[in-house]
Protein backbone atom coordinates (compact mmCIF):
# COMPACT_ATOMS: atom_id res chain seq x y z
CA UNK A 1 0.00 0.00 0.00
CA UNK A 2 2.91 2.17 -0.02
CA UNK A 3 5.15 1.64 2.67
CA UNK A 4 8.55 0.19 2.86
CA UNK A 5 8.16 -3.30 3.42
CA UNK A 6 11.24 -2.88 6.35
CA UNK A 7 9.19 -0.63 8.72
CA UNK A 8 6.36 -2.94 8.72
CA UNK A 9 4.93 -5.27 11.20
CA UNK A 10 6.01 -8.90 10.45
CA UNK A 11 3.94 -11.99 11.65
CA UNK A 12 6.13 -15.19 11.18
CA UNK A 13 4.60 -18.39 9.47
CA UNK A 14 5.64 -22.04 8.80
CA UNK A 15 4.73 -21.39 5.76
CA UNK A 16 0.96 -23.18 5.73
CA UNK A 17 -2.56 -21.91 5.20
CA UNK A 18 -3.46 -22.74 9.01
CA UNK A 19 -0.12 -20.68 10.05
CA UNK A 20 -0.98 -18.03 7.86
CA UNK A 21 -4.22 -17.46 9.42
CA UNK A 22 -3.27 -17.80 12.76
CA UNK A 23 -0.35 -15.61 12.81
CA UNK A 24 -2.76 -12.67 10.65
CA UNK A 25 -5.34 -13.28 13.41
CA UNK A 26 -3.02 -13.13 16.39
CA UNK A 27 -1.75 -9.72 14.54
CA UNK A 28 -5.46 -8.21 14.15
CA UNK A 29 -6.02 -9.08 17.66
CA UNK A 30 -2.94 -6.97 19.24
CA UNK A 31 -4.64 -3.77 19.40
CA UNK A 32 -8.00 -2.56 19.16
CA UNK A 33 -8.04 -0.60 15.34
CA UNK A 34 -10.90 1.98 15.07
CA UNK A 35 -13.33 0.80 12.34
CA UNK A 36 -12.81 1.63 8.77
CA UNK A 37 -9.15 1.51 9.38
CA UNK A 38 -6.07 -0.90 7.72
CA UNK A 39 -3.09 -2.11 8.87
CA UNK A 40 -0.45 -3.44 6.43
CA UNK A 41 1.58 -6.15 7.45
CA UNK A 42 4.37 -8.67 6.16
CA UNK A 43 4.31 -12.47 5.84
CA UNK A 44 7.28 -14.13 6.85
CA UNK A 45 8.45 -17.62 6.88
CA UNK A 46 12.36 -18.56 8.04
CA UNK A 47 12.37 -14.90 8.65
CA UNK A 48 12.20 -14.35 4.66
CA UNK A 49 9.26 -12.22 3.25
CA UNK A 50 6.75 -14.98 1.90
CA UNK A 51 6.23 -14.40 -1.86
CA UNK A 52 3.00 -13.53 -3.61
CA UNK A 53 2.81 -17.10 -5.19
CA UNK A 54 4.16 -19.01 -1.90
CA UNK A 55 1.02 -17.43 -0.14
CA UNK A 56 -1.70 -17.92 -2.62
CA UNK A 57 -0.52 -21.96 -2.86
CA UNK A 58 -0.85 -21.92 0.94
CA UNK A 59 -4.42 -20.35 1.08
CA UNK A 60 -5.49 -22.20 -1.96
CA UNK A 61 -4.74 -25.58 -1.89
CA UNK A 62 -5.79 -26.08 -5.40
CA UNK A 63 -3.53 -23.47 -6.86
CA UNK A 64 -1.04 -25.64 -8.58
CA UNK A 65 -3.61 -28.15 -9.85
CA UNK A 66 -5.59 -25.00 -11.40
CA UNK A 67 -2.67 -23.43 -12.66
CA UNK A 68 -3.29 -20.14 -10.49
CA UNK A 69 0.42 -20.64 -9.35
CA UNK A 70 2.04 -20.19 -12.77
CA UNK A 71 -0.24 -17.30 -13.59
CA UNK A 72 0.54 -15.40 -9.90
CA UNK A 73 4.25 -15.93 -10.90
CA UNK A 74 4.45 -14.98 -14.59
CA UNK A 75 1.60 -11.82 -14.26
CA UNK A 76 2.72 -10.27 -10.94
CA UNK A 77 5.37 -8.99 -8.51
CA UNK A 78 6.24 -11.81 -5.97
CA UNK A 79 6.99 -8.67 -3.44
CA UNK A 80 2.80 -8.10 -2.29
CA UNK A 81 0.93 -6.49 0.81
CA UNK A 82 -1.16 -8.00 3.01
CA UNK A 83 -2.81 -6.34 4.93
CA UNK A 84 -5.55 -6.03 7.60
CA UNK A 85 -9.18 -4.08 7.20
CA UNK A 86 -10.74 -3.83 10.17
CA UNK A 87 -14.94 -2.57 11.24
CA UNK A 88 -17.54 -3.46 13.83
CA UNK A 89 -17.52 -7.04 12.24
CA UNK A 90 -14.17 -7.39 12.77
CA UNK A 91 -10.73 -7.91 10.98
CA UNK A 92 -10.80 -8.84 7.38
CA UNK A 93 -7.37 -9.56 5.30
CA UNK A 94 -6.76 -8.94 1.79
CA UNK A 95 -3.23 -8.88 -0.68
CA UNK A 96 -2.40 -6.29 -3.12
CA UNK A 97 0.21 -7.66 -5.95
CA UNK A 98 1.19 -5.20 -8.69
CA UNK A 99 1.22 -6.71 -12.34
CA UNK A 100 4.99 -7.09 -13.31
CA UNK A 101 5.29 -4.85 -16.76
CA UNK A 102 7.92 -7.53 -18.01
CA UNK A 103 5.73 -10.46 -18.24
CA UNK A 104 4.02 -8.58 -20.93
CA UNK A 105 0.56 -9.98 -20.35
CA UNK A 106 -2.42 -7.77 -20.92
CA UNK A 107 -4.85 -6.84 -17.52
CA UNK A 108 -7.33 -8.93 -19.29
CA UNK A 109 -5.89 -12.35 -19.69
CA UNK A 110 -4.67 -12.08 -15.90
CA UNK A 111 -8.65 -11.31 -14.92
CA UNK A 112 -9.43 -14.09 -17.41
CA UNK A 113 -6.65 -17.07 -16.03
CA UNK A 114 -6.96 -15.67 -12.17
CA UNK A 115 -10.67 -17.15 -12.44
CA UNK A 116 -9.26 -20.04 -11.51
CA UNK A 117 -9.78 -18.56 -8.13
CA UNK A 118 -13.10 -19.83 -8.10
CA UNK A 119 -12.31 -23.34 -8.34
CA UNK A 120 -10.18 -23.42 -5.41
CA UNK A 121 -11.29 -23.77 -1.55
CA UNK A 122 -10.68 -20.03 -0.39
CA UNK A 123 -12.19 -19.97 2.71
CA UNK A 124 -8.38 -20.09 4.34
CA UNK A 125 -8.19 -16.18 3.50
CA UNK A 126 -10.59 -15.75 6.63
CA UNK A 127 -9.33 -15.48 9.93
CA UNK A 128 -12.78 -17.55 11.35
CA UNK A 129 -15.51 -19.48 9.52
CA UNK A 130 -18.07 -17.61 7.60
CA UNK A 131 -20.21 -19.89 6.78
CA UNK A 132 -21.02 -20.96 3.13
CA UNK A 133 -20.53 -19.29 0.12
CA UNK A 134 -23.27 -17.95 -2.11
CA UNK A 135 -22.53 -18.18 -6.12
CA UNK A 136 -19.72 -15.98 -7.71
CA UNK A 137 -21.31 -13.01 -9.36
CA UNK A 138 -19.39 -9.93 -11.22
CA UNK A 139 -19.18 -6.77 -9.22
CA UNK A 140 -18.02 -3.50 -9.81
CA UNK A 141 -16.03 -0.83 -8.19
CA UNK A 142 -15.82 2.94 -8.63
CA UNK A 143 -17.82 2.30 -11.43
CA UNK A 144 -14.92 0.99 -13.78
CA UNK A 145 -13.00 -1.96 -12.10
CA UNK A 146 -14.50 -5.37 -12.93
CA UNK A 147 -14.40 -7.94 -10.09
CA UNK A 148 -15.99 -11.41 -8.94
CA UNK A 149 -17.51 -11.78 -5.82
CA UNK A 150 -19.22 -14.05 -3.16
CA UNK A 151 -21.02 -14.25 -0.87
CA UNK A 152 -21.31 -15.83 2.93
CA UNK A 153 -24.00 -16.35 5.48
CA UNK A 154 -22.18 -14.06 7.72
CA UNK A 155 -23.09 -10.58 7.16
CA UNK A 156 -19.94 -7.99 5.28
CA UNK A 157 -17.95 -11.41 4.30
CA UNK A 158 -17.36 -11.95 0.88
CA UNK A 159 -14.37 -13.09 -0.90
CA UNK A 160 -13.51 -11.13 -3.94
CA UNK A 161 -10.70 -10.95 -6.64
CA UNK A 162 -10.22 -7.94 -9.88
CA UNK A 163 -7.30 -6.09 -11.55
CA UNK A 164 -7.78 -2.79 -10.44
CA UNK A 165 -5.81 -0.98 -12.52
CA UNK A 166 -2.33 -2.14 -12.35
CA UNK A 167 -2.92 -4.20 -9.33
CA UNK A 168 -4.36 -7.89 -8.29
CA UNK A 169 -6.73 -7.28 -5.13
CA UNK A 170 -7.79 -10.16 -2.97
CA UNK A 171 -9.61 -9.26 0.21
CA UNK A 172 -12.54 -10.75 2.74
CA UNK A 173 -14.87 -7.69 2.70
CA UNK A 174 -16.24 -5.09 -0.02
CA UNK A 175 -15.52 -2.07 2.91
CA UNK A 176 -11.82 -3.42 2.84
CA UNK A 177 -11.77 -3.20 -1.09
CA UNK A 178 -12.75 0.15 -0.95
CA UNK A 179 -10.04 1.47 1.79
CA UNK A 180 -7.58 -0.52 -0.38
CA UNK A 181 -8.34 1.43 -3.76
CA UNK A 182 -8.43 4.72 -1.78
CA UNK A 183 -4.90 4.10 -0.51
CA UNK A 184 -4.03 3.17 -3.86
CA UNK A 185 -5.89 6.28 -5.41
CA UNK A 186 -7.49 4.18 -7.55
Amino acid sequence: LGTAQTSLPTIATDGTAASITAALRAEAQKTNRESGTIKEVVILNAGAPMTLTTVMNALLPEAKANGLDGILTAGFDPVFSAYIFYDDRGAWPGYIAKINPASQIDAPTLASRIQAIETSSFKNFFLTDQGTPGTFRTGQARGKYIDRFVSFETEGALFSYGIFGDYLIVNTTNNGLVKALDLLKL
